[in-house]
């Protein structure tokens, strides 16, 4: 109860901590968007275009991030409602530029000049546009969000991370001087996306491939190792590409790119294999103590009540399609009581450990042996017949009376068993019945002063039997 509620509280914690870096990134966000349009209000170019003559962050983008920002704070808050209409203005504008692109329609085309602000002051000339980079982004963005809106998780995570695509090309295109890569989005946008998209992977971190990245077990460690090995290699790839690409012909650079990829992901799948391989041997070493903690009394090392019980159903199955008689044996300790009164648990776990070493050693690997429970051992021996079952069931009696437990219980104590003996009809078998008829012969034996052996034929009638013991 304490683990489970120790548990509880590591989750809630996980979850309290989650929101509230979200809500941080959030209200960087908004610093940053703030930012951003304050340098359009008071003609401070160096907010929303960090380098002179780079792009800058279009007053549109501002307020698509700033709405999905807000939208963000209101699905923390379950503020549903609010949440889906920031969302719906975010799309409105996404939808109005993705048609200025691919429409053209001269209303659409001039969309940034009709409703941004001070788009012709703050243009002079250099690049100041939502350009597709940014609105393929933000569509992608605003789609995630749409989908955690409707409780979608596990598509609302794969379209976030498909969007990293866009600004990490745009960020390798600004360390490597590459205007291609980045084209007409600035640096404050791209620091925009990438806390939009952790935002958006965090509020739906307890699911799928984020929930497995962040676990804690082993599977989640290696991922971890794999991603950042990935992020390392790709990077450095990179700046060998960038750095040889005028040196080195293409017809060489390209083999050398395709086979250290090769080896790379050839090395991620070995390390993979390895450590799933040690994973999944501790897994079959655990099945196979749980399964042996199952079947078997930890104590005596013999089959429990429910293993003896399957394993006898199972060979009086094969028996009975065999044929052959089938002997049933139910041993008692007597005054075993007495022993763990007297003498303590200890000794008494020590001379039943002694009886089931004896019991194993006298029979054969064929039969089955079990602890009833407590004192009470039974034994099912195949290919038996009644009178075999009874010498069994003696040399048992003798064998454990010999016992030299003196030392264990004391010079007046004695350990003896009392034992009763039935055997299976296989026109008609049935294990409980013949139980209970050795644990009557049991109950004959110990009324007859223990210590000694009582049976009853099995080919004889129930009904017989029944008369018998009627008034046992």
């Amino acid at each position: 109860m304490s683990q489970a509620r120790e548990q509880c509280g590591i989750k809630h914690q996980d979850v309290e901590y989650r929101t509230l870096v979200s809500e941080c990134a959030c209200i960087l966000l908004f610093l940053i968007t703030a930012g951003s349009v304050s340098g359009y209000l008071f003609s401070v170019p160096a907010l929303y275009r960090i380098f002179p003559d780079g792009p800058a962050t279009n007053l549109l983008t501002a307020l698509t991030v700033g709405c999905c920002a807000v939208s963000i704070l209101c699905f923390l808050h379950d503020k549903r409602r609010l949440m889906a209409y920031f969302l719906m203005l975010s799309s409105l504008v996404l939808i109005f530029k993705l048609l200025s692109y691919y429409t053209h329609l001269t209303v659409v085309l001039d969309l940034d000049r009709e409703i941004t602000l001070f788009h012709q002051r703050y243009g002079d000339h250099k690049t100041n546009q939502m350009g597709i980079n940014t609105v393929w982004m933000m569509v992608l963005l605003t789609s995630s969000l749409w989908f955690s809106f409707y409780r979608r998780h596990l598509f609302a995570q794969a379209l976030a991370m498909l969007s990293f695509i866009i600004p990490s090309i745009s960020i390798v295109g600004y360390v490597f001087n590459l205007n291609s890569f980045y084209g007409q989005m600035s640096l404050n946008t791209i620091i925009c996306g990438v806390f939009m998209i952790f935002v958006t992977l965090s509020i739906n971190a307890k699911y799928g491939l984020i929930h497995a990245l962040l676990a804690t077990t082993v599977s989640g460690r290696l991922a971890r190792v794999q991603c950042f090995s990935g992020i390392v290699f790709a990077l450095g790839l990179s700046i060998m590409v960038v750095r040889w690409r005028n040196d080195i012909d293409i017809n060489v650079l390209l083999p050398v790119i395709i086979i250290s990829l090769f080896w790379f992901l050839l090395l991620q799948a070995f390390s993979s294999a390895m450590v799933f391989s040690k994973i999944e041997a501790k897994r079959q070493t655990m099945e196979k103590k749980l399964i042996h903690a199952a079947q078997y009394d930890p104590l005596t090392g013999l089959y429990n009540r429910m293993a003896f019980s399957d394993e006898s159903h199972k060979a009086i199955q094969r028996q009975s399609r065999d044929g052959g008689n089938i002997c049933v044996l139910l041993i008692d300790i007597d005054f075993f009581k007495n022993i763990n009164d007297t003498y303590g648990h200890d000794v008494g776990d020590k001379v039943l450990r002694c009886v089931a070493s004896t019991i194993n050693r006298t029979v054969r690997n064929t039969d089955i042996v079990g602890r009833f429970g407590g004192e009470e051992f039974s034994l099912l021996l195949p290919n038996t017949t009644w009178e075999e079952g009874l010498h069994v069931a003696e040399k048992i009696r003798i064998r454990v009376a010999q016992l030299g437990l003196s030392s264990v219980v004391g010079k007046k104590e004695k350990v003896s068993v009392s034992i009763g003996c039935s055997t299976i009809d296989i026109n008609h078998p049935s294990l409980d019945e013949s139980l209970k008829w050795a644990d009557l012969a049991l109950y004959d034996s110990k009324n007859s002063g223990r210590n000694q052996v009582q049976g009853e034929m099995g080919l004889t009638t129930l009904r017989s039997r029944a008369k018998r013991y009627s008034n046992c």
